[in-house]
């Protein structure tokens, strides 16, 4: 696949972001360009690291995005060997208080994103794979200030949270988290509207089933009534991946959004 590139990539740098000092990589376009240019945060998904995505970010970075890949909550740098982690925290519960950690740190790196003076404030994304894709998704749906969300498996419903990748159900109070920040819930899928918003998955996803993200597509496309171009839904023959006919949509999608 031929994917258009308007700016070579510079190097990705390593830079910490907010008052807690969230590690991340940022890669942006190498060659000068005029005003400032839109800005992609991308978040890895379950398990993975801040350079899971880089190949990605290269190519949205050479398409003219400041790109920014954090280490989410107790991965990467902030990975804990020590204490509970991904590898040996077989909960559902932590995998829901891994799911509000992200949520929180997306909403201060996006916040700390547009006091940088090389980054246009109005056009902030949010995208992610998997867990990231589930937690941009619910971080634009708080903050009405995100330009809009791309998300690959993300579209996760109630179940899939409650008891995570085949986990033992959740707690009661986790089970409250979960149902008020339901992405299937009418109310908070209107809040995404009416922001551009593209949602992928795979058919044959075997680890979070499509049907979370055809049930959040249904509950959303009442508030995207009067501008229906801006919600969109894209099913594959893929699994629990990011497929390279899944990258080239969302590079389409990107093109029309800078």
């Amino acid at each position: 696949m031929q994917i258009p590139q308007t700016f070579a990539a510079g190097e990705p740098e390593e830079i910490t972001i907010g008052p807690t000092a969230i590690p991340a990589l940022r890669i942006a376009p190498a060659t000068a360009a005029d005003g400032p240019l839109p800005c992609l945060l991308l978040q890895h998904g379950y398990g993975a690291d801040k350079y899971d995505l880089l190949p990605i970010a290269e190519v949205t970075a050479g398409l003219g995005f400041v790109t920014i890949l954090p280490d989410a909550w107790g991965h990467g740098t902030r990975y804990d060997p020590l204490g509970q982690n991904f590898t040996n925290a077989f909960s559902a519960n932590y995998f829901v208080d891994v799911v509000r950690h992200v949520v929180d740190d997306l909403a201060v790196i996006s916040e700390a994103l547009r006091g940088d003076p090389a980054i246009d404030v109005a056009r902030v994304f949010l995208g992610g794979f998997s867990l990231g894709g589930m937690t941009a998704i619910i971080a634009t749906e708080r903050d009405p200030a995100v330009a809009g969300v791309v998300a690959i498996a993300g579209g996760v419903g109630p179940a899939s949270l409650e008891a995570a990748l085949g986990m033992a159900q959740v707690d009661e109070a986790h089970r409250e988290w979960v149902e008020a920040n339901d992405m299937g819930a009418q109310a908070n899928a209107a809040k995404l509207s009416p922001r551009p918003v593209l949602l992928m998955h795979g058919r044959r996803d075997d680890r979070l089933p499509v049907a979370g993200t055809v049930r959040l597509y249904e509950a959303a496309k009442a508030a995207y009534a009067d501008f229906p171009h801006r919600l969109h839904m894209q099913l594959y023959d893929a699994t629990h991946e990011i497929s390279m006919p899944m990258l080239g949509d969302a590079v389409s999608w990107l093109m029309e959004q800078r």
